[in-house]
Formats: C-alpha cells, structure tokens, sequence
C-alpha cells in the first residue's frame, strides 16, 4: 500500500442543501463515512476533515469513531474552498495526497 494522504473538504455551511452534505446517505452510507473508510482500506496515509464553526457537527459525531482521522478547523471559510485545501495541505506529510469535496461520493 502507498503513503497517500487524503484531504476532505468540509468547511462549508451546506445552506442551499438544508443540512451537512457529508452526513447524506448515498447508497445506504453516509458521504464522508464512506470517504474515510475507504481511504482508511486502502492507503496508510492520514486523513485530514477540514470543517468550519458552521460544519462543527462533524467532529463531534465522528472523532471519537475514528480517532484516526485528523480534523482541522479552517478558521476563515468565508474565503471559499481553497482556504479549506490550504488548512489541508499546510498539514499533510505525505508525498502524495488526494483532494476530496465532502460531497462527492467515494466508493469501492
């Protein structure tokens, strides 16, 4: 397996969705659940949530969970999703790293 670490970006508000995207269930899973499982099978890299003050709720559901996954507050989410991916990448350690939008599904 590769050293791959995983950037999730979840720092947004989810206002026009009506609730936090990353909890949607796509195919019986939740989003992000289902993006740190799968990263967790089959990379050993880590895994970073990026969330904001707005998106809080992820890290109190999931940290203890999955006490390996890292989350990180991005501190100023007005500034749109790349103030995400550089609280992200300020981070990682790997020597690669993928980038995920919370809402994208991630599947085996």
């Amino acid at each position: 397996m590769k050293k791959i670490d995983l950037i999730i970006l979840a720092a947004g508000k989810s206002s026009r969705f009506g609730s936090l995207k990353g909890f949607a269930k796509y195919k019986g899973k939740a989003l992000l659940e289902s993006a740190i499982n799968l990263h967790e099978k089959n990379f050993y890299g880590n895994t970073f949530v990026i969330y904001s003050r707005d998106s809080m709720e992820y890290k109190k559901t999931l940290q203890y969970k999955y006490p390996k996954v890292i989350f990180v507050e991005n501190k100023t989410p007005e500034h749109g999703p790349f103030s995400s991916l550089q609280a992200g990448v300020e981070r990682v350690s790997a020597n690669h790293f993928f980038v995920l939008p919370v809402d994208c599904p991630a599947r085996n």
